[in-house]
């Protein structure tokens, strides 16, 4: 059965880097395979002068289980949560992605 890695990259105009939203290996791949994905898109975006490359990460509307803390903690932990959100607009998805985008 052949092997399938993929990675989806979009170029970030604005900022002169590349920004990978999906990176996906076949559960029954090589050992490795994302490895080597990964350090194939390294190389190739190096040899590109690349300024920076940064992955998919985007922060939950909420906290989810917390385990280990007092209830108290708990509360006071989903709150500040909610208030970094707030402060730096982290729920608005549409407009953290349109600043890594290009502003034609």
């Amino acid at each position: 059965m052949p092997e399938l890695a993929i990675a989806f990259q979009t170029h970030c105009q604005v900022r002169l880097g590349w920004f990978i939203k999906y990176l996906m290996v076949k559960p029954n791949s090589s050992r490795g395979s994302s490895e080597l994905l990964m350090a194939t898109i390294l190389d190739k975006l190096e040899k590109e002068q690349c300024h920076f490359l940064t992955s998919g990460i985007i922060p939950s509307n909420q906290l989810a289980e917390i385990a280990g803390l007092e209830t108290f903690s708990k509360v006071f932990a989903r709150s500040i949560y909610k208030m970094i959100l707030w402060i730096f607009k982290l729920n608005r998805r549409k407009e953290y992605w349109q600043k890594f985008l290009s502003k034609n």
